[in-house]
């Protein structure tokens, strides 16, 4: 048996360090009793034991939530698909959570933000806005949220996703990777993508106000199909135009040729 401290893994979820790992929080705040202080215990088929458990939080601790574990390792050796035998470890971690007094400050961010959208020719029919982000907890608790995605277009269409996940609950300092895709697009010059997020905290924990996040892109959609049969139209327009211009100021010129050439002869 022994403690650990928690991290957030790259889905957001929870992980927690290897036994060799150092331990920098709730990890040293921890210890476990047991028998002669070795560190492992020995328990029958359906027994029970009770160790103590004992907290110790330094004076220099930071305000806000720390997260450990108490790792039940039983190790083994077993056989690989190649017959060697390996080292097996199994580990049931117990959450620890631990919230400092102090100065709470509640928030999450999203940063980098993109966007493409992937389309048709066909300058009517409607394509695909894909997007992602990551949501970053930049303050002390521990917080996920519920969020929505939708993308308005210049000429006032919208289209959002239909069921987005939660963001998971996030140690201060980890993130989440978001990757959506938002159908139903049409293609009209420029289109916003926003996501509204709403921060929860962890069950029966009493935070501060929790403001909403929302942040947001755009991107042009040019129907370039329409933008190169709109651009022939007005050119053959133009041609109309300047052709017509010219079939009646030739006859003027023509005219105005005569008459000098009737005065010279005067």
């Amino acid at each position: 048996m022994y403690t650990v401290d928690a991290v957030t893994g790259g889905n957001g979820n929870f992980v927690y360090a290897a036994r060799s790992a150092a331990r920098k929080q709730v990890g040293s705040w921890l210890s476990v009793a047991t028998p002669n202080n070795s560190g492992e215990i020995t328990i029958g088929p359906r027994a029970t034991i009770t160790l103590p458990v004992r907290l110790h939080v330094p004076a220099n601790a930071s305000p806000g939530d720390h997260a450990g574990a108490v790792i039940v390792s039983l190790t083994g050796l077993v056989k690989s698909p190649g017959k060697q035998k390996v080292k097996f470890e199994q580990r049931v971690a117990t959450r620890v959570i631990i919230r400092v007094y102090g100065k709470l400050q509640p928030r999450l961010s999203i940063v980098d933000m993109h966007a493409h959208y992937s389309g048709h020719l066909n300058p009517f029919s409607s394509g695909t806005v894909n997007v992602t982000y990551t949501v970053r907890n930049t303050g002390n608790v521990l917080l996920g949220g519920t969020q929505n995605l939708t993308v308005h277009g210049l000429l006032g269409s919208s289209a959002h996703v239909a069921s987005m996940k939660a963001v998971p609950l996030l140690l201060p300092g980890g993130e989440y990777k978001v990757s959506a895709k938002v159908p139903g697009v049409l293609p009209e010059i420029s289109v916003t993508a926003t996501v509204d997020l709403r921060p929860e905290g962890l069950r029966g924990d009493v935070n501060p106000v929790l403001k909403p996040v929302t942040a947001s892109v755009t991107l042009w959609v040019i129907p370039w199909l329409l933008v190169a049969i709109v651009l022939v139209v007005l050119l053959f327009i133009a041609w109309l135009i300047w052709r017509r211009r010219r079939g009646t100021v030739a006859p003027v010129r023509a005219s105005a040729d005569q008459a000098a050439s009737e005065g010279v002869k005067q």
